[in-house]
């Protein structure tokens, strides 16, 4: 005969060894029977044991909510995988606006050297214009000179 488990006895197999364990009434061989018969219910009428009933609710409570647990891991990868578009986004904004940062830097030192030149043929024309004013004022006193 094949070795088979208690459970896959014949009704009257599981019968025949729970009867068997008890009559040897030793500690181990009640154990033993109490085990056999929790996991294999006496009227093999295809329902769980109180016991094996509670693991297998603890088993589906779990499986349930693994599944969940699966559902919001992958709602929570979808919202890092966007929130990583939208970072590369910002970073590429960033990149453009340090480009044209730079360049308004260089047009900024363009009008700071054009102003300075500016500043110099101002004060090149002021030092002329006293030039001129001198002049005026050296012919004026001339002129008056003469008149006399």
């Amino acid at each position: 005969m094949q070795h088979q488990s208690p459970c896959q006895l014949s009704n009257h197999g599981s019968r025949s060894l729970s009867h068997l364990l008890f009559i040897l009434s030793s500690p181990a061989a009640a154990q033993l029977s109490t085990k056999i018969d929790v996991l294999c219910d006496h009227n093999h009428r295809g329902s769980f044991s109180p016991t094996n009933r509670r693991i297998s609710t603890k088993v589906k409570n779990r499986s349930r909510l693994a599944e969940v647990n699966r559902s919001k891991l992958s709602r929570v990868q979808d919202a890092l995988r966007d929130i990583q578009v939208k970072l590369s986004r910002v970073e590429d904004a960033l990149r453009d606006i340090q480009v044209k940062l730079s360049t308004v830097e260089d047009a900024l030192r363009d009008i700071q050297t054009k102003l300075s030149t500016v500043e110099d043929a101002l004060r090149d024309i002021q030092v002329k214009l006293s030039t001129v004013e001198d002049a005026l004022r050296d012919i004026q006193v001339g002129y008056r000179s003469s008149e006399w």
